[in-house]
């Protein structure tokens, strides 16, 4: 999905039960959006008033409560990046974490996402 309208038209193709609609979340990619050319603002009032939620998992979890992560193929794919290479650490919706998940502030949890990628490199390259 490239475009905000192509995230409602798929939502809209489900037909999910709210039930199974409220176990859902995009992964809003701020960059992603600025190449479509689109209004943030814009495409967040018009997920919202589609009912879409927006989420986040931090990538050192190896689950969170209603679901696995995607961690290990991070542990897979972080040896396979030539050193040094950069990497982007998403920054946005750190307020829908779960309270046990948020750290004193947003500046921690950053660090501690940016820690565990780096000692997950770390890790990787000195495996070699």
């Amino acid at each position: 999905m490239e475009t905000t309208g192509d995230v409602i038209e798929f939502f809209s193709r489900l037909a999910l039960s709210p039930t199974h609609r409220s176990l859902l979340a995009v992964c809003y990619d701020c960059c992603h959006q600025a190449l479509q050319y689109e209004d943030p603002a814009e495409s967040l009032r018009r997920l919202s008033a589609h009912g879409i939620r927006i989420g986040h998992v931090p990538v050192f979890l190896k689950a969170a409560t209603e679901c696995t992560t995607t961690r290990f193929l991070l542990e897979q794919i972080l040896p396979l990046f030539p050193d040094p290479i950069p990497l982007e650490v998403e920054t946005y919706t750190w307020t829908v974490l779960p309270e046990d998940l948020r750290c004193e502030s947003v500046t921690d949890s950053i660090s501690r996402e940016i820690e565990w990628v780096e000692r997950a490199r770390r890790a990787a390259f000195s495996k070699d």
